[in-house]
């Protein structure tokens, strides 16, 4: 609050919500401005700053993955903010996120930033240099924001969720509570969730067998 172009954002953010400075949700807005990557706070407009503080505000203390995605205006990078259950965010993770942001905007490179506190979300902040004439227009951040959701989920998840995508039935919860926690850590790391639904499918075969 001691820049003067910073200030006036986040004074007008504060009107925006409607909340008194002193009041409990005006100084948990606050603290969510205070903490926001600073580049963004300097380039992003009022209104979409708003916008995404007021969401960030709502999601506190939410154990789910959210995407806010921010377009230069000179069309030269995109700024993704991804917020990820604390507990679920390893080198691993945010090596998938990044490959989901490179592959849907074709990245000349990303940077990144990883904030972590005694909140139950961490936060990604990510910096994608796009390619020349790149159109944005068309990228689908819902659908994005899916697949950050899959990226981030954890092991017993997705063996949850593949199991019931592929056999929507009473039998599906029997074979996740089975095989959620049953493939070792050293599975995991050299295979996809998705891989594991073929070997279910064998082991079930023999068993039956």
């Amino acid at each position: 609050r001691d820049i003067p172009i910073v200030r006036e954002k986040v004074e007008a953010v504060l009107r925006i919500a409607g909340f008194p400075p002193d009041s409990h949700s005006g100084k948990d807005l606050l603290g969510i401005l205070e903490t926001y990557p600073r580049d963004e706070l300097f380039q992003i407009e009022v209104p979409d700053l708003a916008a995404t503080a007021i969401s960030i505000q709502r999601l506190q203390e939410r154990r789910r993955t959210r995407l806010f995605l921010r377009p230069d205006i000179y069309g030269r990078f995109m700024s993704a903010v991804v917020f990820l259950p604390r507990d679920r965010y390893t080198t691993n993770v945010r090596l998938r996120i990044e490959d989901e942001l490179r592959e849907t905007f074709h990245a000349e490179s990303i940077d990144y930033e990883a904030r972590m506190t005694e909140s139950a979300l961490a936060r990604l902040f990510f910096r994608i240099r796009l390619p020349k004439d790149a159109d944005v227009t068309n990228v689908n951040s819902q659908e994005l924001e899916k697949r950050l959701v899959r990226a981030t989920r954890s092991w017993s998840e997705g063996i949850t969720e593949v199991l019931r995508d592929s056999s929507p039935d009473e039998g599906c919860k029997e074979l996740a509570e089975l095989w959620a926690e049953a493939f070792p850590a050293s599975y995991r790391v050299d295979y996809e969730v998705e891989d594991a639904l073929e070997d279910i499918a064998r082991f079930e075969k023999y068993s039956a067998a």
